[in-house]
């Protein structure tokens, strides 16, 4: 911890504000579907990812992990 609070470079890449962190959160949030953000896309600073994880696009991956979760005790 004490490396990422001192090192100028590490406090650079970390949102150093609530307000920073929740940024994007709050965009999309107050943003309209299909004219602020398309739904199903990947955000990062402001804008859809570029990279994404292959496993991402896994249908069968995410049908497995909704079933697992429907599983679980409320």
């Amino acid at each position: 911890m004490k490396f990422l609070t001192t090192n100028r470079v590490a406090r650079a890449a970390l949102p150093t504000t609530p307000e920073r962190g929740a940024d994007q959160l709050v965009r999309l949030a107050e943003g309209r579907p299909g004219t602020d953000w398309r739904s199903g896309e990947y955000y990062a600073k402001r804008r859809p990812g570029k990279r994404l994880n292959r496993l991402a696009l896994d249908t069968d991956l995410a049908r497995q992990l909704w079933e697992h979760s429907e599983a679980l005790p409320a």
